[in-house]
C-alpha cells in the first residue's frame, strides 16, 4: 500500500469516528409509553345516543425516550366517528390523534364495541342533600332550587333507571343568602350513579336561607302596674302564672335578658284582689313560649296613722 493511500485510510477512518459521536447522542432506540385517554363518540345520528361504550383508550405513543418524557398525555384525543352507524351493537374505529409530531401515538385496540339506543328523555324533581354541619352560630332555614326540576336524557334502556336527580349541599362553610352552582346527579334507586344518562341543565342554582341560629332560655316573669290605688288600699302582693317562661331568640340577644315583665296594667280604682291574662312585654326578635300570663294582684286596706 502507497504511503498516500495509507494517510488516506487513517483520515477517512478518523473522520467516520468522529461523525460517529455527533450522530450517536442524537439516536435512542425506539421506546413506547401506554396510557389511557378518554374516548369520545363524534357525529352521533339524530335520535340515537351511545347505551353502551368504554369510557377510555388505551394509547401506546412511541419514540425517543426525551420526547415520550415531554409528551403531554391531556393533548392527545381518541375519538370514534359514529356518523354511519346504526342502532345496535357495532365495532367501531378508534381515531387517535395529537401529542405532536415527535411521537407516533396509535390505539392498542384499534376497535372498540359500541351499542346505540334511541333517545328517551322524562324530567324529574331535583332534591337537595345538606351535607356537612353548618357554622356555629348559622341555622340553615331552606334551600331554593332553580330550576326545580331536570330533564333526564339518555338511551332507552338508562333513563327509566333513574329514580332521583340531586344536588348535594355543603353547609360546612355557609353564610345567609349564599348562592351556589350545583352539578345535577342521576342516580337509581340504590343511590348509584347511572351512566349514559345526562341532566339538562346540567346544574342548578341553589340558594342558601339561613339565619343566625336561636338560642332558648328560662327566664322569670314579674308584673308591672300602675295607676292610681284607691285611698286607703296599697298593693301588697301579686302572684305570675306560670312564674317563669322560655324565650327564644339569639344567643346575643338572649344574654342580655335577667328577666320579663308583662306590658303594664293600670289598677287605678281596683280594690280587694284582681286577676288578668296580661301580655308579656318582649324585646324586638324574641319570642315567648306562651302569649301571655295570669297576674293575681292583692290589695289591702290600711289605716294611716295620724
Amino acid at each position: 500500500m502507497k504511503r498516500s493511500d495509507l494517510l488516506l485510510a487513517i483520515a477517512s477512518l478518523a473522520i467516520a469516528v468522529l461523525l460517529w459521536f455527533q450522530v450517536q447522542p442524537l439516536y435512542e432506540p425506539g421506546r413506547e409509553r401506554e396510557f389511557a385517554v378518554p374516548l369520545r363518540a363524534i357525529n352521533v345520528p339524530d335520535g340515537l345516543t351511545p347505551a353502551a361504550m368504554p369510557d377510555s383508550v388505551m394509547v401506546v405513543a412511541g419514540g425517543s425516550q426525551n420526547n415520550l418524557d415531554r409528551l403531554d398525555a391531556s393533548e392527545v384525543v381518541a375519538e370514534v366517528d359514529l356518523r354511519t352507524a346504526r342502532a345496535g351493537s357495532a365495532a367501531s374505529l378508534v381515531r387517535v390523534r395529537g401529542g405532536g409530531s415527535a411521537v407516533d401515538v396509535r390505539p392498542r385496540n384499534p376497535r372498540v364495541e359500541i351499542r346505540l339506543e334511541p333517545v328517551t328523555t322524562v324530567e324529574l324533581a331535583v332534591t337537595a342533600d345538606r351535607m356537612g354541619t353548618p357554622p356555629e352560630g348559622v341555622g340553615v332555614q331552606d334551600l331554593v332550587l332553580a330550576p326545580r326540576r331536570v330533564k333526564v336524557v339518555g338511551p332507552q334502556s338508562q333513563v327509566p333507571k333513574v329514580r332521583r336527580a340531586r344536588v348535594s349541599v355543603d353547609l360546612t362553610s355557609v353564610t345567609p343568602g349564599m348562592a351556589k352552582s350545583l352539578v345535577v346527579d342521576l342516580l337509581d334507586a340504590e343511590g348509584r350513579p347511572v351512566p349514559m344518562v345526562s341532566a339538562d341543565p346540567g346544574s342548578v342554582g341553589v340558594t342558601i336561607v339561613a339565619a343566625p341560629e336561636e338560642s332558648t332560655k328560662s327566664i322569670s316573669v314579674s308584673a308591672d302596674w300602675r295607676g292610681r290605688i284607691e285611698a286607703g288600699w296599697r298593693v301588697t302582693g301579686f302572684q305570675v302564672s306560670p312564674p317563669s317562661v322560655t324565650l327564644t331568640g339569639s344567643p346575643e340577644r338572649l344574654a342580655t335578658i335577667a328577666s320579663v315583665l308583662t306590658v303594664p296594667v293600670d289598677l287605678t280604682g281596683i280594690t280587694g284582689s284582681d286577676q288578668r291574662q296580661v301580655p308579656l312585654n318582649l324585646p324586638e326578635g324574641v319570642a315567648a313560649n306562651v302569649p301571655t300570663v295570669r297576674v293575681t294582684f292583692t290589695l289591702s286596706r290600711f289605716r294611716e296613722t295620724p
